[in-house]
């Protein structure tokens, strides 16, 4: 999937439709990875407190 694609909805009754939550996880996952942003590329010591924000540092 590209970033203009979406996961297509299933239909719930007669005229709604929603999305799955795993579907709609999976593809965030995919445009942060594309994109080149997440957690994961952080090193260990900022996984469970990322770094401060520029504005923080200034202080």
């Amino acid at each position: 999937m590209s970033w203009g694609e979406f996961p297509r909805p299933i239909k719930i009754g007669r005229c709604a439709v929603a999305w799955p939550k795993s579907s709609i996880v999976e593809w965030i996952e995919a445009r942060k990875a594309e994109a080149g942003i997440g957690v994961e590329k952080w090193p260990a010591r900022h996984r469970r407190h990322p770094p401060a924000t520029p504005w923080r540092d200034l202080r």
